[in-house]
């Protein structure tokens, strides 16, 4: 749409039954506005904006009913607020594209439908609760670690009965070779001295080959 400049809060408070504020891809700068003044609010969508700056750590508590915070393609810096854990109904969370830093809280949230902290600048190692969930929520932020991103950073490791082609090859070029330089060994050792000279070993060959004689047989008169 093309909005910018500030939301100005105090003119929606004359609306209690106000359940969603969504101003999603518009020009709108500045801090993230005060939501505990909206806190009968379940749903904010202020994703692709330019809002900045860092979000105090107690800027969502009270906020019971919140369900759905979507805050992405922004440009929101320092951690992410630790109020946010203590929302019980929250089941979606978009903090994706921003400058987030620091490590993940650890939220207490047991069900996510959508938890999205890719493309920032977070660190540490990520919370057991959130090891099932999709490894491209937390891509782009090189600090983090474990899993799921565990998963994608380590390789499978190479059992001993899974060896490549070219390894299978060198194994039995290594067994050929050792067959004919055994049965080489063998023939010079059942006869004679295996250190015959190639003109003695030569002969020996000719006399192999050449037919044998008949032997004559004498009667007794």
């Amino acid at each position: 749409m093309g909005l910018s400049g500030d939301i100005i809060l105090k003119p929606l408070k004359q609306l209690p039954g106000l359940r969603s504020i969504s101003v999603m891809k518009n020009n709108f700068e500045g801090s993230l506005p005060d939501l505990k003044k909206l806190s009968a609010l379940k749903t904010v969508y202020l994703s692709d904006n330019k809002f900045s700056g860092e979000i105090p750590s107690d800027w969502f508590q009270g906020m019971s009913a919140l369900k759905k915070l979507h805050l992405a393609n922004n440009q929101f810096t320092g951690e992410i607020p630790k109020s946010l854990t203590t929302l019980d109904k929250l089941m979606e969370l978009t903090l994706e594209g921003n400058k987030f830093s620091g490590k993940i809280p650890d939220f207490s949230q047991a069900r996510w439908a959508i938890f999205n902290v890719s493309n920032n600048n977070l660190e540490g190692e990520i919370p057991d609760g959130f090891g099932k969930l999709n490894a491209s929520y937390f891509a782009g932020n090189d600090g983090l670690c474990g899993a799921p991103l565990k998963a994608m950073l380590s390789p499978p490791p190479q059992t001993s009965k899974q060896r490549s082609p070219r390894q299978y090859s060198s194994s039995s070029s290594d067994v050929t070779t050792k067959k004919r330089n055994t049965t080489h060994h063998h023939r010079l050792r059942l006869h004679g001295d295996h250190r015959f000279r190639a003109d003695q070993y030569q002969q020996f060959r000719k006399n192999q080959t050449k037919p044998a004689k008949p032997q004559s047989t004498r009667v007794k008169e």
